[in-house]
């Protein structure tokens, strides 16, 4: 039986209680006044340092397959503070339940497309990892493990603090980061806009570690079991093939002018 999947929607924020502690921001005080207990409640704002975009890119699966990629790029909306980037989240469906989708947060001003000048000064960091397609233990723990590294990732980007150059303090060009969902796959990158490898290093160390539940799931499993079954398709032929379990995170150069001989990849295992 396949995973059930959604098409991805999203509705009118609404507020959400969330936690926000775990984003570096600072208060704002705003004008507005709520009443808690028949006392004046201040509300806060806690302001990101950074503007950025979340997109969305749904592609319907239809006979005619020829769309324009580029067009269904959507920008949904700008958040710039904690309490909008919850909103958003809490009103859109986890990647785990899509297919033919991509989310994307990056910088307000940067657009997720390799053409986009400051994205071509680089390239993106990406770990690839093939679905479970039957509903059973398995495919539940890899969708959490999903659901949760992504959710990491974007609170890396937008937390200010996680993509520092510990060498001279400064930021590290990161674009925005691209959870794509296909059938039998799904992806996770981190886009950084420069092509010097020491800086790309720092950022892909970084960018594992926000990985953390995913590679652990995908390690765990691997070494419980070496070979996974054909899975049949739902129409009596052949399914997916065995299940691919990535052992590094690799990089990948967007223009040529940038890419090298040498392969750049951080393996999940710190040891090898």
């Amino acid at each position: 039986m396949e995973s059930a999947t959604t098409t991805p929607s999203i509705s009118t924020p609404s507020p959400a209680n969330s936690d926000v502690t775990s984003i570096s921001c600072t208060t704002v005080s705003t004008s507005e006044q709520q009443t808690n207990g028949g006392e004046s409640v201040e509300n806060q704002v806690h302001q990101l340092a950074n503007t950025w975009s979340f997109w969305l890119m749904y592609q319907a699966q239809t006979k005619d397959k020829k769309d324009n990629w580029k067009s269904t790029q959507k920008r949904v909306l700008d958040f710039s503070t904690a309490e909008d980037f919850w909103r958003v989240i809490n009103n859109v469906s986890s990647p785990s339940r899509l297919s033919y989708a991509d989310y994307s947060v990056f910088r307000s001003g940067v657009s997720p497309m390799w053409e986009d000048p400051v994205c071509a000064k680089g390239g993106r960091w990406i770990v690839a990892v093939d679905r479970f397609m039957r509903r059973d233990a398995r495919s539940s723990g890899q969708e959490e493990a999903l659901d949760e590294s992504w959710l990491n990732v974007m609170l890396s980007l937008i937390g200010g603090s996680t993509y520092l150059d510990d060498s001279t303090g400064e930021d590290i060009p990161i674009c925005g980061s691209v959870c794509s969902m296909r059938k039998y796959n799904c992806k996770i990158a981190l886009w950084v806009g420069t092509a010097d490898e020491d800086i790309l290093m720092k950022a892909g160390r970084q960018f594992k570690e926000s990985l953390k539940p995913l590679i652990d799931y995908m390690t765990n499993v691997s070494n419980s079991t070496s070979s996974e079954e054909d899975t049949p398709s739902r129409h009596g032929g052949r399914g997916q093939k065995s299940v691919v379990r990535p052992k590094v995170i690799q990089f990948e150069f967007f223009s040529n002018d940038n890419k090298t001989d040498k392969s750049i990849e951080i393996p999940f295992a710190d040891d090898e």
